[in-house]
């Protein structure tokens, strides 16, 4: 903002009084070439503040719009934001070029008539104004709900459902229930995953307070962009395998993977490219080392 209200001091220093009066009363009169073409200046850079003043407005809603009805597409809505933020900045730059000019003529602004400084207020707000708009639709609270999978662990009940590799059934199973996500995707639908998960029954008898697998072992998981790559990280640092889950690490993980994959078809289904993931297992030690060779890499929606 400098370059519209800096004031600069050549070799003639302006008349702020002439004959006994404030420049202000005849400011608008100045046409000669000796006096800089003032107002033809200053008209000028009206009519170019009106133009910048209309553009953005024009620019901001055709953007909002673009935005709330695509708003599913992150990337689509990121562009949107992107080309707003390009011609705000363009616009600017030509109010501060032209700005540039009057302030050359080494003139105090708080000398000019009122509308004009008016003018120059509104080229100094309306980028920050046009700016609030453009973080209304990342701010606003946006809501999903879609089906988010589950490793879950069927102990205390009479049900087995997955099958492991040696061919046995486990007392555990891979089920979606509806959750309402906000947030990133699709990190936030991953981190979803590990959520506390307290099966209702119409039973007394079943008293089982959490049945989400990667609760009930301590499993971590993570989950953010690199690229055009997510990178899902599990730590196992903190595993822990409580008495009544019949299960081993690698059979937990392998459900986990297999929860990954079912939440995400169902998000890459809606979208326009596949989704490339990448799987890391980590914070193992000596005892479990081998749990790394689970590190995969696959495309969903290819």
């Amino acid at each position: 903002m400098q370059c519209v209200l800096r004031i600069q001091h050549n070799g003639r220093r302006s008349r702020r009084i002439e004959r006994g009066r404030y420049l202000e009363a005849d400011i608008l009169g100045l046409t000669h070439t000796n006096d800089h073409n003032l107002a033809l200046t200053l008209e000028g850079f009206l009519q170019l503040l009106d133009g910048i003043d209309k553009t953005l407005i024009k620019t901001c809603r055709n953007t909002l719009q673009a935005i709330s009805l695509d708003f599913n597409d992150p990337a689509g809505a990121g562009e949107q934001i992107h080309g707003i933020r390009e011609t705000a900045n363009t616009l600017l730059w030509q109010a501060c070029s032209t700005g540039n000019c009057l302030g050359s003529i080494g003139f105090n602004l708080a000398i000019l008539p009122m509308p004009v400084q008016n003018a120059l207020m509104k080229a100094l707000l309306l980028p920050l104004a046009c700016a609030t708009l453009i973080g209304l639709p990342a701010a606003a609270t946006t809501i999903m709900v879609t089906p988010i999978y589950e490793p879950l662990s069927l102990h205390d009940t009479d049900g087995d459902e997955a099958v492991s590799s040696t061919g046995d059934a486990l007392q555990a199973c891979v089920m979606s229930r509806p959750q309402a996500i906000t947030g990133a995707v699709p990190e936030d639908l991953i981190h979803a995953i590990r959520r506390s998960h307290r099966i209702p029954s119409n039973n007394d008898n079943y008293q089982v307070q959490e049945a989400n697998l990667l609760m009930l072992t301590s499993i971590g998981i993570l989950a953010h962009m690199e690229g055009h790559t997510l990178t899902v990280r599990l730590n196992v640092s903190g595993m822990n395998i409580p008495e009544e889950v019949d299960l081993t690490s690698r059979q937990i993980l392998n459900l986990t993977i297999v929860a990954i994959r079912k939440t995400l078809d169902g998000y890459v289904a809606e979208q326009r490219h596949p989704l490339p993931v990448k799987l890391l297992v980590e914070g193992t030690n000596d005892l479990n080392a081998g749990l790394k060779d689970l590190n995969t890499e696959f495309i969903i929606g290819e």
